[in-house]
């Protein structure tokens, strides 16, 4: 099956990340009058067996940070970290 395992929003609210049973750290933008976000952001794990169960934001909300998991901090600023 498929779920959510980790929710977090971005200190200044306009972005809501979460994690799932992939790869991949979803963000998306929750403020209906800014241009809309929603990218696939790729933790590009070592392992085959890989979930990001907790991540959060730093303080300014420049970074995505994985907790509990194998992975590094992801800046949200750098296009190479960006799929698409």
């Amino acid at each position: 099956g498929w779920s959510i395992v980790d929710t977090v929003f971005s200190p200044d609210n306009s972005l809501l990340a979460y994690s799932t049973w992939s790869n991949y750290v979803q963000l998306a933008s929750v403020n209906a009058n800014s241009n809309e976000v929603h990218e696939a952001l790729d933790f590009k794990p070592r392992s085959q067996r890989f979930c990001l169960f907790a991540i959060r934001f730093s303080r300014v909300g420049s970074q995505l940070i994985p907790d509990g998991c194998f992975g590094s901090a992801r800046g949200l600023t750098d296009p190479s970290l960006r799929s698409g």
